[in-house]
Formats: structure tokens, sequence, C-alpha cells
């Protein structure tokens, strides 16, 4: 069984933290190494880490999860790197799972399922992709179906990929994968090995449409760099890609009731298609301003926002 080292991002993460280190010492699978990276901090998260026999790398002041991730990777030994975010947890096969399946060839990064705790409890929804190592490079301009703190690499494609962009504070992961994924196969894990936090403090739910626009900012960023090496059939085969992710965001947008987030994603779309000059493929999607299908979207939106509304009322009215 290869050796991997486990990579933790912390900025103030005392009240979690242990629960994460807890879940990392009871794998059946242990690592060579866990690394904590102290982003910032200004609560007890470096002592916590130290008690627990972790390398703690120290930044004063925070840098984000970017830099933390890459300054933790840039201290491992072992050919593999793990990833767990500070609030997240794994079960004890967790590494046993995803470490093993590098065994297969030409697999340099896989993850596992996740389910959410906290707040709410359920699994994550994710595709159907069986447990096979893959080519994950289309599927990723549509969504990202793989679970940060789920993850395990090589830590040579980490590099080669050119790491996490920490100019991106948004969606920096879904960048990564696209460019690790231009390098080798992903394999799955179909078993939900992490434990995936929420709560309110956490990125993913407060920014919602930051993340929207950092994930259409990669779409962009992965197809520039792809076009000039696609032949003229692969070529309409991405922006086809484009326009059903494009689809699938404004069918999201509109479920959410937010008309705010429905704009910003046709704004991101416009955006895409005079960046990649796409001559309107995805604008199209999302209707031009007096068309039937835009106002069509704007209607089921504004009736999505109502029946979440009444629905938040008939909750009150039995309290």
């Amino acid at each position: 069984m290869l050796k991997y080292s486990v990579v933790i991002p912390a900025h103030n993460a005392e009240k979690y933290l242990p629960l994460a280190l807890e879940s990392v010492r009871a794998q059946r699978l242990s690592p060579e190494a866990v690394i904590v990276v102290n982003d910032g901090s200004s609560d007890a998260t470096a002592e916590i880490a130290a008690s627990y026999d972790a390398v703690v790398i120290t930044h004063r002041i925070a840098r984000g999860p970017s830099a933390a991730r890459n300054a933790g990777v840039a201290a491992c030994s072992t050919e593999l790197v793990a990833f767990l975010d500070a609030d997240d947890e794994w079960t004890p096969e967790h590494a046993e799972k995803t470490v093993g399946v590098h065994n297969y060839p030409g697999v340099i990064f896989s993850a596992s399922r996740a389910v959410c705790i906290g707040s709410e409890s359920f699994a994550v929804p994710s595709p159907d992709i069986g447990e096979e190592p893959l080519d994950l490079r289309e599927m990723l301009v549509l969504e990202n179906p793989i679970i940060q703190s789920g993850v395990v690499i090589r830590r040579d494609i980490f590099e080669q990929a050119g790491r996490y962009n920490e100019s991106m504070r948004f969606a920096e992961y879904y960048d990564l994968w696209n460019r690790v994924a231009e390098l080798g196969l992903f394999c799955p894990v179909v078993t939900a090995c992490v434990r995936r936090r929420i709560h309110d403090d956490q990125v993913s739910l407060r920014f919602t449409p930051k993340m929207v626009a950092g994930a259409w900012q990669v779409r962009r960023t992965t197809a520039a760099r792809r076009f000039p090496s696609l032949s003229e059939s692969a070529h309409r085969d991405l922006v086809q890609l484009l326009c059903e992710g494009a689809r699938r965001d404004i069918a999201s947008a509109v479920w959410t009731g937010e008309a705010a987030l429905l704009s910003l994603v046709r704004d991101e779309m416009e955006r895409t298609d005079a960046d990649l000059q796409l001559n309107g493929a995805l604008a199209a999607v999302g209707g031009d301003s007096m068309s039937v299908m835009r106002l069509a979207q704007d209607i089921r939106c504004r009736a999505y926002k109502i029946r979440s509304r009444l629905r938040s009322w008939r909750g009150r009215s039995v309290l």
C-alpha cells in the first residue's frame, strides 16, 4: 500500500478540529504525517493540532485555504497526499479505500463520496460514475463531483498541475481538478467516507453567488486552455458541454427562487460567450431580454420564491 500524508488547512478551527483529527487517528490505514496549516488563527487551533502530534505550519496572517493547502503539500514527503477540511471528518475506512485504488494503472487522483452532518443530515448528491478509473475531463465541464475532503492525489501530479491557484477564493478546488484531470485518470470510491459538516460559517453557504461566478471563471479558463489543441468536432463537443452546463445552472438558479442569482448566471454565460467567441451559443440558453424563454424562466423563478415564502409562513403558523 502506498504511503500518504494528510493536509488540513485550519483558520480559527478550535471548535471542530479535534473531531477531524480524531477521525484521522481512527483510520485503518494510518498516515505517515498529519500536517495542519494554522492560517492566521487567533484561537487555540495551533495548540490543538500540536496536542495530536500533527506537524504545525503557521501563517501569521490568514492567506486563505489555497495557500494553506499548497504550504501543507510542500511539507509532505510521501507519494500521496490526502486533503481534509478542519470542520469535516473521515470514516475509519476512508484512507484504506481512497489510497488503495491508486494501485490501478493510470490513476492519479481519487475521492470518496460524502454525507452531510450538522444542522442537516443527508447524502451529498453525486453522479453515478461507477467504481472504475475514468477520464473526468468532460464531466468536470458540467459539474464538480469531487468532495474536497475526500481527495487523495499523487504529490508529483499536484505540482505538475500547478497547485491551487492562490488568487482564487471561490471554486479553487474545481479549477485544480480540471487541470489535474488533463494529466490522468480519476478513480471514484462509491462509499460515503467523508462526513461533511454543515454550519453557518461555511464558505459554500455564505457566498453562493461568488461560488457560481467562480465556477464560470473555471469553465472559461478550462475551455480557453483546451480549445487550441482540439479538432473541429471536439471543439463543438466542448461548446455543447458548456451549453449543457448553462442549462443546468439556469435550472438551479430558477429553483432557488432568487432573481439576482438567475441574473448572475445569465451574466456569466454572456461573459463566457464573449470571452470565448462562441457567437451567442451560451447566451441563447438564457434567452435574450425580450424572449419567451427568458420570460418563462423569470415566471418560474418568482413562483419558486412565492412557494418558499408560503412554506415559511405555514411553518411559523404551526408554531
